[in-house]
């Protein structure tokens, strides 16, 4: 019969981060859920918090990064309430 050790002697990792929120546009989610989806299927248990840090050790900060950083720029409204605030 295997044994299994006590609840209290198993090591648990402290936590490191610190919980953010973010808000995403619907095309954004949809894009996290794919990726989720794709990495589901290579056999990885999958959470929200794991695409994201994973796209994010992937990007290369290039003129690619800034394009898209302007393009999402763009479509923030909070940034064009801001932008019309300043100009006030």
């Amino acid at each position: 019969m295997a044994t299994y050790p006590a609840a209290q002697d198993r090591i648990q990792p402290g936590r490191t981060g610190k919980g953010t929120n973010f808000y995403f546009s619907d095309e954004d989610r949809e894009r996290i859920r794919v990726i989720g989806a794709w990495l589901m299927n290579q056999g990885m248990k999958v959470s929200e918090s794991l695409v994201l840090k994973a796209s994010l050790r992937l990007v290369r900060k290039d003129a690619s990064l800034l394009n898209a950083a302007r393009e999402v720029q763009m479509q923030d409204r909070r940034f064009k309430v801001h932008a019309i605030r300043r100009k006030k």
